[in-house]
C-alpha cells in the first residue's frame, strides 16, 4: 500500500503545479524585484483592464484558439499528409483577436464623438498604446531573468523516479528472465557565492525478478563537492552573473522611468500642441479667407461703381481662391496628423475624436461678436457703395438709417466690455512677475495710452448717436443724394470707432498672453542634469560593469585548480534492507583537479576585448556628459530665442492688423491718390492680409514652441516628475534649488560593510 501511495505521489509531483500557480508566482517575485529598485515607474501590471484595447477577456493561462489564417490553418489540420492533433481545440475557440468591449467604455457624446483633452489623451495612451505596453513588458522580462540568476544560489531540489520492466531471453528458466526495477531518486543541489558546488543525491532501488527470487533492495547517498581555487574561484567571479542581472534590472527600471516621462511629454505636449497649432492655423486661414471674401466683394462693388479696375478684381479673386485652397490643404494635413495621433495613443484611426481646444481661446484676439459686428458694418458700407450710380429711394434711405442706428446700438456694449478687459490687464501688470524694466514700463505706458482713449471713444459714439437722431427725422425726398452721402460719412465714423475698439482689444489680449516662466542658470541646470539624469546614471554604472568584466576575463587566464571530494554511502548488498548503510559498501574520495594554462588563446582574446570595451564605456560616459551639457545650453538658448520671438510676434500682429485697416481705409476713402494707383492699393491690402495671417501663425507657433521647449528642458534636466498614474505633477517636479543635499561622505561599500565613517 505504501508503495502505491509513493507511486501516486511521484506521479502528482511529476505533473507539476497549475499554470496559474506558475504565472502568479512569476508575477509576484518579478514585481517585487521591480519595486525593490526604488525607481518611480508607477504600475507595471501586465494584464490590461477591460477599458483597454489590449485587454484579453479570455483565460490568461488557457486562452482559446484565436482565428487563424485560412491558408495557414490547413497545416494545423494536415501537416505533410499527417493528421494534426485535436488537442489544439480543447480550450475552445475564439472568434476575435482584438477585444472590442473597450469601445463602450469611451466617453462618447450623443453623436458618437470622443472628446478628449491633454490629460485624457495621456490616459487613453497609457491604457491602449502598444509601444508603452512593450516598454512595460521589457522591464518585466529583465526582472524575470533576474529571478533565474537568484535561483542559482538557492537550495534546489530534484527528483526523477522511474520504473522499468525488462525481459531477456526465451524458453523459460534458465534462459529467460523477467525483471521489474523501480528507482526512487531524490536530491538537492546548492551553489555557493565563493564558487563551490554541492550535490546530495539519494537513490533507492527495488528489483524483482519473476523467477521466484526474493526482491532485492539497495540505497545510495551520493555527496559531491567541488571548490575552485584559482580559475572561477571567489565571489568576484561566481557572483558576476547575478551582480550584472541585479544592476541590469535597475538600469531597465530607470530606462522605463525616463521613457515614461518622454511618453507623457510626446502625448500631452508635443503631439497634442502640434495638433492644436495646426487647428489654430486653420482658424487663421478661415479668418483670412473671410477677409479675402469681404475684400473680393468690396472690389466688385467698387468695380460696379467705376472706382476699381478689372485687374483689381482679378487680383482679389486669385487671393480669394488661394485662401480657399490653403484651408483645404491645411484641413487634409490636420486630419492625417490626427489619425497618426490616434495610432500613437493605440486607438483605431476610424475612431472619431474631438480635441479640447480651449487653450486656443487666448488667440481669439477679438471677440467673435465684435468681428460679426464689424463684418456687418462693412457689408452695410458695401451696400451703400453699390448705390453709387443710382441714389436709393427715400424709403430705402430711411431703412439704411434705421440699420445704422441698430449697428450703433450694438457697438456701445463693446466699449464697456473692452474697457473691463483693459482694466483686468492693468491688474495683471501689477501682479505679474516683473520682466525687464524697460519692457515693463512700455506696457504700463501702453495701458495708460489705451485708458486715455476711452473717454474720446465714448464721446465720439455719443456724438454719432446724436447726429444720427438728428439726421433721421430730417430725411427729405429733395435731399436724397445729400442724405446718402451723409450715411457714408456716418458709417465711416462708426467703422472708425469699431476699428479703434478692435485694435485696443487685439493688443490687450495679445499682451495678456503670458509665457510660463523658467528661470535657471546654465551652471545650475547642467549640474542638476548630471546629478539626476537616469540615463547618465546608467551609463556611469556600465563603466563599472565593463571594469568588472576586465577582472572576470583576467581570471579566465589562470590555471584551474579545484578541490574535489565525493562520498558514496551504500547499503550492505548482503542485507536486503534499503536503510542498512554499511561502511564496507561506502566510498570516500578527496583530491585536486589541475588544468595548466597551456592553451588560453580564446581567453586571451576575450581579455583584450574586455580592456577595449572598458575604454569604450569610459568614452561613452564622457560623450554623454558633453551631450548633456550641450543639450542644456541649446535648450536655454532656444527657450530664450522663442521667448523673444513671441514678444516680437506680439508686435507683428499689432502692426499687421494696423496695416490691414490702413490699406482698407485707403480704398474706402477713395482718395485721388488711391484712385490713380488702384492696382497698387489692392496689392497693399492683399499683402497686408497675408502679413496678418503670417503674424498670427508665428504668434501661435512661438507660444507652443516655447511650451514644448520648456517641457524639453525639464526632461533634459530630469526635473520633470510624474505621479503613480503617469501624469505630470508640479508638486513632484524638482529644480536645482529644491534638490536634496546628498551625503557623499560614505561610499556604498562603507554603508554595507562599515568603515571609517560608520556610525
Amino acid at each position: 500500500m505504501r508503495r502505491l501511495i509513493a507511486y501516486v505521489l511521484a506521479l502528482l509531483i511529476s505533473s507539476g503545479c497549475s499554470r496559474g500557480y506558475y504565472r502568479q508566482s512569476a508575477d509576484v517575485e518579478t514585481q517585487q524585484i521591480i519595486r525593490d529598485r526604488n525607481v518611480p515607474i508607477g504600475d507595471t501590471e501586465l494584464l490590461r483592464p477591460a477599458e483597454s484595447r489590449l485587454h484579453d477577456p479570455n483565460s490568461v493561462e488557457f486562452p482559446p484558439k484565436p482565428p487563424d489564417d485560412d491558408q495557414a490553418a490547413v497545416y494545423m489540420l494536415l501537416a505533410n499528409g499527417m493528421k494534426g492533433s485535436s488537442h489544439w481545440y480543447k480550450w475552445g475557440m475564439s472568434d476575435e483577436i482584438e477585444w472590442n468591449g473597450w469601445l463602450s467604455t469611451l466617453p462618447h457624446d450623443d453623436k458618437g464623438v470622443v472628446k478628449i483633452d491633454q490629460d485624457k489623451a495621456v490616459d487613453l495612451a497609457l491604457k491602449n498604446s502598444r509601444e508603452y505596453q512593450s516598454a512595460v513588458e521589457q522591464v518585466y522580462l529583465t526582472g524575470l531573468a533576474l529571478t533565474l540568476n537568484r535561483f542559482e544560489f538557492a537550495l534546489r531540489w530534484f527528483s526523477d523516479p522511474s520504473t522499468n520492466y525488462t525481459h531477456a531471453g526465451s524458453g523459460g528458466i534458465p534462459y529467460e528472465t523477467n525483471t521489474f526495477t523501480q528507482y526512487q531518486n531524490l536530491g538537492v543541489a546548492k551553489d555557493f557565492a565563493a564558487g563551490g558546488q554541492l550535490v546530495i543525491d539519494f537513490l533507492n532501488t527495488l528489483m524483482v525478478q519473476f523467477t521466484g527470487y526474493t526482491p532485492s533492495f539497495s540505497s545510495n547517498i551520493s555527496i559531491s563537492f567541488i571548490q575552485p581555487l584559482l580559475r572561477n574561484a571567489g565571489r568576484m567571479i561566481r557572483m558576476e552573473s547575478l551582480t550584472q542581472a541585479e544592476r541590469d534590472t535597475l538600469y531597465a527600471a530607470r530606462d522605463f522611468a525616463r521613457y515614461r516621462k518622454q511618453f507623457w511629454a510626446d502625448i500631452h505636449t508635443n503631439t497634442y500642441l502640434n495638433l492644436l497649432l495646426q487647428k489654430q492655423g486653420i482658424r487663421n486661414l478661415e479668418a483670412n479667407f473671410k477677409s479675402q471674401e469681404l475684400n473680393l466683394r468690396f472690389s466688385q462693388e467698387l468695380f460696379n461703381g467705376g472706382k476699381a479696375s478689372v485687374v483689381q478684381v482679378d487680383q482679389s479673386f486669385v487671393r480669394f481662391l488661394t485662401a480657399r485652397q490653403q484651408i483645404v490643404d491645411a484641413q487634409a494635413l490636420y486630419d492625417s496628423s490626427l489619425d497618426s495621433f490616434k495610432i500613437q495613443m493605440g486607438l483605431p484611426p476610424s475612431l472619431t475624436i474631438d480635441l479640447d481646444d480651449s487653450i486656443l481661446n487666448m488667440f481669439l484676439l477679438t471677440s467673435p461678436d465684435l468681428d460679426i459686428l464689424q463684418e456687418q458694418a462693412e457689408k452695410f458700407q458695401q451696400a451703400r457703395f453699390s448705390e453709387l450710380n443710382e441714389v436709393p429711394s427715400l424709403v430705402s434711405l430711411k431703412k439704411s438709417y434705421e440699420d445704422l442706428a441698430v449697428l450703433l446700438k450694438r457697438t456701445t456694449p463693446f466699449v464697456d466690455l473692452i474697457d473691463k478687459e483693459l482694466t483686468d490687464w492693468g491688474l495683471q501688470l501689477r501682479t505679474s512677475p516683473k520682466s525687464e524694466k524697460e519692457y515693463q514700463q512700455k506696457l504700463l505706458d501702453t495701458f495708460a495710452e489705451f485708458k486715455a482713449l476711452f473717454p474720446d471713444i465714448r464721446k465720439d459714439l455719443a456724438k454719432l448717436d446724436e447726429d444720427l437722431k438728428q439726421e433721421t427725422p430730417a430725411l427729405k425726398e429733395v435731399a436724397r443724394k445729400e442724405a446718402w452721402e451723409r450715411s457714408l460719412i456716418l458709417i465711416r465714423r462708426l467703422m472708425a470707432s469699431l476699428d479703434q475698439l478692435s485694435n485696443i482689444q487685439t493688443r490687450v489680449r495679445i499682451y495678456r498672453i503670458e509665457l510660463p516662466s523658467f528661470k535657471e542658470t546654465e551652471a545650475n541646470a547642467v549640474a542638476f542634469a548630471k546629478a539626476n539624469r537616469l540615463d547618465f546614471m546608467n551609463l556611469k554604472g556600465r563603466v563599472t560593469d565593463n571594469w568588472r568584466k576586465v577582472q572576470v576575463a583576467a581570471n579566465a587566464l589562470k590555471g584551474e585548480v579545484n578541490i574535489v571530494s565525493n562520498v558514496n554511502l551504500a547499503t550492505d548488498p548482503n542485507h536486503n534492507n534499503p536503510l542498512n548503510f554499511a561502511a564496507s559498501a561506502s566510498t570516500f574520495s578527496f583530491g585536486l583537479q589541475f588544468d595548466a594554462p597551456l592553451n588560453r588563446q580564446a581567453e586571451r582574446n576575450a581579455f583584450r576585448t574586455s580592456l577595449i570595451n572598458y575604454q569604450v564605456a569610459r568614452r561613452n560616459y564622457m560623450a554623454l556628459s558633453d551631450t548633456i551639457e550641450q543639450t542644456i545650453r541649446a535648450d536655454l538658448r532656444n527657450l530664450e530665442a522663442q521667448r523673444q520671438s513671441f514678444e516680437i510676434g506680439r508686435q507683428q500682429v499689432v502692426a499687421a492688423a494696423r496695416q490691414v485697416e490702413g490699406a482698407r481705409q485707403d480704398i474706402i476713402a477713395g482718395s485721388r491718390q488711391a484712385a490713380a494707383s488702384g492696382n497698387a492699393a489692392t496689392l497693399n491690402i492683399l499683402n497686408a492680409l497675408q502679413d496678418l495671417l503670417d503674424a498670427r501663425n508665428r504668434l501661435a507657433s512661438s507660444f507652443f514652441n516655447y511650451e514644448q521647449l520648456r517641457i524639453k528642458i525639464l526632461l533634459d534636466m530630469e526635473s520633470l516628475q510624474l505621479d503613480e498614474r503617469g501624469f505630470y505633477s508640479d508638486e513632484l517636479t524638482r529644480t536645482p534649488g529644491s534638490s536634496p543635499n546628498l551625503d557623499r561622505t560614505r561610499t556604498p561599500a562603507e554603508q554595507i560593510f562599515g568603515g571609517p565613517n560608520s556610525p
